[in-house]
């Protein structure tokens, strides 16, 4: 990286850093009011260092009134010294009329001789892709979610290093647990296996590797109905790391008990009952 002859940061460089970054600088003067703004910020919103009047408020009066009072109580909380820094995400409006994100980071950098502020600085980086991919991402876990609730499948983890699991509202259904419970007041999962299916079940769920295994038994819910449960299992996480054992489980008990009348009523005489 170019650098003058003294070892600091060449101020081209420096400028060209900022630009390929996608941050815009703002630098506040909190005692005569005037705030100015980087090339690189009005280059975001795709104006021109004059086109906008250069004020303290021009980036609230560009910013999306739903984000508003964030911003400004941000702001206010740095200034009362309850926060270290500014730190905020808001929507600024392009030339374009389009809506930008940006991540909004700054704070005091300079103080007078009884310690009030005099000098705010920060930078405003374009998170607008961030913000895209956590949308896509939100509305495919959307999509996900209402798939599971048609297929009343639940989702459920285990932990083997902190030895805790997770179990969504579905799979709390299905064992009959109350859904406000505590995470760390869940009983074990080995607590309402079906005493004949116990050593079954156990020992496939301890040989499940990184292909999907599907198992089947019963268990014995909190209200002690026995219900049959289909588990679909893995483990999950990266190589090197230990594993979390995850999976899908959905009740079966009607399937079973649908099938052993089918075949009931084929082994057997409608009226007598008999073979």
């Amino acid at each position: 990286m170019p650098t003058h002859d003294n070892g600091q940061l060449d101020i081209d460089a420096y400028l060209h850093g900022i630009v390929r970054a996608r941050l815009g600088v703002w630098d506040w003067d909190l005692v005569t009011g005037a705030c100015g703004y980087s090339a690189s910020w009005f280059d975001m919103l795709g104006y021109a260092p004059d086109e906008l009047e250069q004020t303290s408020d021009l980036w609230l009066e560009l910013t999306h009134p739903d984000d508003r009072a964030r911003a400004i109580e941000s702001g206010e909380r740095h200034l009362r010294g309850e926060a270290d820094e500014i730190e905020t995400e808001i929507r600024l409006k392009r030339k374009d009329g389009t809506w930008l994100w940006v991540l909004d980071r700054g704070g005091i950098v300079a103080r007078d001789s009884d310690g009030r502020p005099t000098r705010m600085v920060g930078v405003q980086a374009d998170i607008s892709r961030q913000k895209e991919a956590e949308r896509a991402l939100q509305e495919t876990n959307e999509r996900f979610r209402l798939a599971l609730e048609a297929s009343d499948v639940g989702i459920w983890e285990f932990d083997p290093v902190s030895q805790t699991s997770f179990w969504d509202a579905r799979t709390r259904e299905i064992f009959g647990v109350d859904s406000g419970l505590d995470p760390q007041q869940l009983r074990t999962w080995q607590h309402y296996l079906h005493p004949e299916d116990r050593e079954m079940a156990e020992r496939r769920h301890d040989a499940v590797g990184t292909t999907t295994e599907v198992i089947r038994y019963r268990i014995i819910r909190e209200d002690s109905k026995v219900r049959h449960v289909e588990t679909f299992a893995r483990l999950a996480g990266p190589l090197g790391t230990p594993r979390r054992l995850t999976g899908t489980i959905r009740d079966i008990t009607e399937d079973v008990e649908r099938r052993a009348a089918l075949k009931w009523a084929a082994e057997h005489d409608g009226l007598t009952g008999l073979l």
